[in-house]
């Protein structure tokens, strides 16, 4: 069977280790989509309806599984179970990480990270979806062709001012209140700009969301891609400032990292949700996370 000679090669880490990496993982994607949905909804749960309500109180139970041993069964089956919920009370306005978030709780919940074998399932099919998430990505904007000419990043430059300060490296400061003058409206442009940098980086932004996700299915590669994701992920939250998207990005993308990153990680995953529910209740000064 093709995939039986596959996953060795893709889950290629030290039993002990995939066993680690699940259960840390298991443990970020709770905190991740739990902590999202109080900070999203939180504030104003009274004006919820009665179904989002009961979701974001499930929100808060979604740390019960972690509580004891004998519930870890159960923890990939609740994060699934509560994604799944998400996406069916948000639909058809379901932020694109809702559904990538219920893909990868798929494999937690089928198979048990303390197996060998199951885990290289889990591990392998984990890794599988990342990189054809982010190979695709970068293949709609190739097809699409509106990166070839930067007209995508020049819109966004234009409507919204988070993408100017990076983008002001790149291109005179007259191309970006250029850009910035024109309304939302049918007729106004050109959206687009000659400047040099500007160009490169609009069309690596496709090429390296193509090439980079190859290389970590190589163990020779994989750390070359590991480094250049993370690089590319963070030029665009630069730009684009989705903050809850790319700190979920780098969860999943710490399964490929040399070590468990993601338990390494973890204060720092718990301080930023923390931030997160208190910046959306106007506790802390109101910063645009998604």
């Amino acid at each position: 069977m093709f995939l039986d000679r596959v996953m060795p090669r893709i889950a290629d880490d030290d039993p002990e280790l995939r066993t680690k990496r699940l259960r840390s993982f298991q443990a970020v994607l709770a905190l991740a989509v739990g902590a999202e949905w109080l900070a999203r909804s939180g504030p104003a749960i009274g004006d919820l309806t009665q179904t989002r309500q009961v979701l974001t109180v499930l929100a808060v139970f979604l740390v019960v599984p972690f509580l004891h041993r004998r519930l870890a069964p159960f923890r990939g089956l609740c994060i699934l179970l509560f994604t799944f919920a998400e996406i069916a009370v948000t639909f058809p306005r379901s932020a694109n990480h809702f559904w990538l978030a219920f893909l990868v709780s798929i494999p937690l919940a089928l198979f048990r990270p303390d197996d060998e074998e199951e885990s290289r399932w889990a591990l392998g099919t984990l890794r599988i979806v990342f990189v054809v998430c982010i190979f695709y990505t970068g293949l709609q904007k190739l097809l699409h062709g509106y990166y070839f000419r930067g007209e995508v990043l020049a819109f966004y430059i234009s409507q919204r001012e988070t993408y100017r300060p990076l983008f002001s490296l790149m291109m005179p400061t007259s191309e970006i209140e250029r850009l910035a003058s024109y309304s939302y409206v049918v007729g106004a442009g050109p959206f687009t700009s000659d400047a040099p940098l500007f160009l490169l980086a609009s069309n690596m932004s496709y090429a390296g969301e193509m090439l980079l996700p190859l290389l970590l299915l190589f163990r020779r590669t994989r750390l070359a891609g590991f480094a250049g994701l993370i690089l590319l992920i963070v030029s665009i939250e630069a730009a684009a400032r989705e903050i809850f998207f790319g700190v979920f990005f780098l969860m999943i993308l710490f399964l490929f990292a040399p070590s468990d990153w993601n338990r390494k990680a973890w204060p720092f995953f718990v301080a930023f949700y923390v931030w997160a529910i208190l910046n959306e209740f106007s506790i802390l000064p109101k910063v645009t996370m998604f």
